[in-house]
């Protein structure tokens, strides 16, 4: 015969691993070496999905202002790890770094919100939460079901246009020079 068979099979391990590449080698006397290569894709990763409550919050409503609240389905056997962002720097979290532990299908964490003291108007963050995979390196990207995102939207609570002054030295002696007043203003308008 001029062809053989063989069969493989991928042993299932129950983790949310990283996709790998498998090189296969057959060689024979008198032939050069064959090679061929198939991707392992892994089918441990859950689907996630991020909730915020609430998801309208003051820019003043400082730590916990709200709460996400990050859900996974599939088996419970082993924990998942979370990493979580946002596309504001005015919202931040205790950790990027998350865990869903073994035997639970969900974490909430804490979202807060820090005050611009800017009257710019009502803005909106979006908050990502993504499946950190085994090797603790690789973050799932946007095209899989391990990758969730919800929209925070932070109100501006400031309602007066207020200037501000501050200056830098508290005493001056006649004939020098060096005092810095900054003058301030919480809008662009004007």
């Amino acid at each position: 015969s001029t062809t053989a068979s063989a069969t493989t099979t991928v042993t299932e391990n129950g983790s949310a691993d990283p996709d790998v590449s498998a090189e296969f080698t057959a060689t024979c006397n008198d032939y050069a070496a064959a090679k061929c290569s198939v991707r392992i894709i892994d089918n441990d990763r859950p689907n996630i999905s991020i909730t915020l409550t609430p998801d309208v919050v003051s820019e003043d409503g400082g730590y916990y202002a709200s709460t996400a609240r990050i859900t996974r389905n599939g088996a419970l056997t082993d924990g998942v790890s979370v990493f979580v962002t946002s596309t504001s720097g005015d919202v931040y979290f205790d950790s990027n770094k998350n865990r869903i532990p073994e035997g639970s299908n969900y974490i909430e964490i804490p979202v807060s919100v820090k005050d611009n003291s800017m009257k710019d108007g009502d803005r909106t963050a979006v908050i990502t939460a993504a499946i950190i995979l085994s090797d603790n390196k690789t973050i799932v990207g946007a095209d899989s079901p391990s990758y969730s995102q919800a929209t925070l939207t932070i109100t501006d609570n400031e309602t007066d246009n207020i200037l501000s002054m501050e200056c830098r030295v508290a005493n001056l002696v006649e004939g020098e020079s060096g005092a810095t007043v900054t003058l301030k203003r919480n809008s662009t308008k004007g």
